[in-house]
């Protein structure tokens, strides 16, 4: 018998841009291009080998549904599954109807599909080992506009969370009328010894909420 080694974070990595357009009426349209490396495209792979155009377009309704159950999707696109010479690659587009949140002159808009999850951490302790995914890095990119007849009035502040299991990092930035959304996740343990749980589980509250910032538009004032 002999010992496989463990992958590096890098060697498991997904990449996830989104580029969305944001109406004056609080909907989107959102542009979305997605690629992996290691044990992440294989399972990407996966999906499109094993099945047809219409299971396909079903799992990327389900996908989308995610978002908001009035999700709809325009179009998508992907390489080859079975070219292993060249990265595999998913694009696809879709809009939702009144997605932002209004109360009277403001609008709140959450980046869809942001959130980060730590598996297992939803009880108070564990009595045994909490075994988790290979080490990984995603990298989650997007930017939007300010909505026509709207001002910035909250973005989220810059967060960076450092444990020995994992490292979380965000950041919103304004360029005239665009705003760019960055998000890192290095996950760097595969186990949680149950005397370290509660520190893990910690860890995970913070960046689950970090995670799930809103940004906060308010009408122009004339």
């Amino acid at each position: 018998f002999s010992t496989t080694p463990l992958a590096e974070p890098q060697e498991n990595t997904v990449f996830f841009r989104q580029e969305i357009e944001i109406g004056s009426g609080g909907s989107i349209k959102v542009n979305q291009r997605y690629f992996a490396s290691g044990s992440k495209e294989a399972t990407l792979r996966s999906f499109f080998i094993n099945f047809g155009p219409t299971e396909t377009r079903e799992g990327l309704h389900e996908l989308i549904g995610k978002v908001s159950p009035r999700a709809e999707l325009l179009n998508y696109t992907h390489s080859d599954p079975l070219d292993f010479k060249a990265p595999f690659v998913l694009e696809m587009t879709y809009s939702v109807s009144d997605y932002c949140v209004k109360a009277g002159d403001i609008l709140i808009f959450q980046v869809p599909n942001i959130e980060e999850k730590c598996l297992g951490a939803d009880k108070q302790e564990r009595r045994y080992p909490t075994s988790y995914e290979p080490k990984s890095y995603s990298k989650k990119e997007g930017q939007f506009n300010v909505p026509e007849g709207y001002e910035i009035y909250h973005l989220p502040e810059q967060v960076e969370i450092k444990s020995p299991y994992f490292e979380y990092r965000s950041n919103y930035q304004i360029e005239g009328r665009m705003i760019f959304f960055q998000g890192e996740l290095l996950r760097k343990a595969i186990q949680i010894p149950p005397e370290n749980y509660s520190e893990y589980r910690k860890f995970c509250q913070a960046m689950v909420n970090s995670s799930k910032r809103y940004v906060v538009f308010a009408k122009t004032k004339r």
